[in-house]
C-alpha cells in the first residue's frame, strides 16, 4: 500500500447514488477483509453492499485513493445490476475507468453536462 501523511481526497461522508440504492463513501484506517480459516487480509477499499457503503484506506495518494474508490463503484453497480463481474474483471474496469478520467478530463466534463446531471 501507498500512503502520504495527512492526505484526504475529500470524499469522506459523500452520498453515491447508483441506480435505486445510495452510498456513503467513508474514509477508514486499517480495513481487513475477513478469510474463512484465515487471516483477515489488509485490504485500501470494500463493498458494503448490505450496509451501503464503501470504505477506501485512509493515506493513500490520490491517484489510489480514485482508482480504489472506482473498484468499490464497479461493485455498487454490479451489485445493483445483478451483473456478476468476477474480480479481475472490475480490477480492469477500474484501471481503464481511472486513466480514462485522468487523461480526458474535458470530455469527462462534456459527458456529465449531456448525461443530463442533476443540479
Amino acid at each position: 500500500m501507498q500512503k502520504i501523511q495527512n492526505h484526504t481526497l475529500l470524499l469522506d461522508n459523500i452520498l453515491l447514488t447508483v441506480g435505486y440504492k445510495d452510498y456513503i463513501i467513508k474514509e477508514k484506517n486499517g480495513l481487513l477483509l475477513e478469510n474463512v480459516n484465515e487471516k483477515p487480509i489488509e485490504a485500501d477499499g470494500m463493498f458494503l453492499g448490505s450496509e451501503q457503503e464503501i470504505h477506501y484506506q485512509k493515506g493513500l495518494s490520490p491517484q489510489n485513493t480514485a482508482r480504489i474508490i472506482l473498484h468499490e463503484i464497479i461493485h455498487a453497480i454490479d451489485d445493483t445490476f445483478s451483473m456478476e463481474l468476477d474480480e479481475d474483471t472490475v480490477n480492469r474496469l477500474a484501471c481503464g475507468f481511472t486513466l480514462l478520467f485522468r487523461e480526458n478530463p474535458d470530455v469527462m466534463k462534456k459527458l456529465i453536462v449531456a448525461s443530463g446531471q442533476r443540479t
